[in-house]
């Protein structure tokens, strides 16, 4: 509302108390709450005329307007908040989601050393198993040539025994007729005339081709230190002394004939 055209160039001040933003504001309108206060005497202007229908409306709209402008301000400023709280929510669930990864993905790490320690330990011991048992292939072949060896040796004295029985037996077949051949018989064997005359009734077999104990078998089991092949397998075990010399019995050799 204008002032009087006297008073403009004047200092005035105005004051005017804002209307409430509520379409219900017509019932708080008061018209003497506008007043006009002059420096230069005492002149009070008239009181200014009620407003009309037509202001009233105008208004009532702008200030639906401007609650309309608040009120969408304030779902934006919402609708931002939503959405920064949304992002931030995102984000703690993807930190968290990456902190279990990591959590997880330590653990299969250690659990994947353990297992790798305990088969290189397991790898180890069974190295070492190896080394020994391979030490122990080696003793086991030493002996065995050792052995074989020994065999080769007693086989050769085998050989060697056999063919002196060969030969006293051919030696007692031909002293049969003669005196010094049955008499160096005698002096080898003790029991060379009573196993020759069982030789007789059993086809003229020599006095050594049958054991000494059982008269039954073949002789296989060489008498040590005599040296006497006179008794069978069986026999032997019963035998403390050679059936010959009659000599203790120290060790014994059986004799295989190929």
């Amino acid at each position: 509302m204008a002032a009087p055209s006297g008073f403009c160039s004047e200092n005035f001040t105005f004051q005017h108390r804002s209307f409430p933003p509520f379409p219900n504001f017509l019932d708080h309108l008061n018209p003497q709450q506008t007043q006009f206060h002059f420096h230069y005497g005492d002149f009070q202007p008239p009181p200014p005329p009620p407003p009309s229908s037509s202001s009233l409306s105008s208004v009532s709209s702008s200030s639906m307007a401007a609650l309309n402008s608040e009120l969408e301000l304030q779902n934006q400023e919402i609708d931002l908040l939503l959405h920064f709280q949304k992002e931030k929510l995102r984000k703690a669930i993807e930190e968290q989601r990456k902190e279990e990864m990591k959590a997880l993905l330590s653990k299969a790490e250690r659990e994947g050393w353990k297992v790798m320690r305990e088969k290189e330990e397991n790898l180890a011991v069974a190295i070492r198993r190896g080394r020994k048992l391979e030490e122990r292939l080696k003793k086991t072949e030493t002996e065995k040539e050792k052995w074989q060896r020994m065999a080769n040796s007693q086989e050769a004295i085998v050989m060697r025994l056999r063919s002196k029985l060969e030969e006293a037996n051919e030696r007692q077949i031909m002293g049969k007729n003669s005196d010094n051949g049955g008499e160096d018989a005698e002096s080898h064997y003790p029991e060379a005339e009573e196993k020759t005359e069982e030789g007789g009734e059993n086809g003229g077999r020599g006095s050594l081709s049958c054991c000494k104990s059982c008269r039954n078998r073949n002789p296989c089991v060489l008498f040590l230190p005599c040296r006497h092949l006179c008794s069978c397998e069986y026999c032997e075990a019963f035998l403390e002394c050679c059936p010959v010399c009659r000599s203790v019995k120290k060790a014994t050799l059986e004799v295989l004939f190929s």
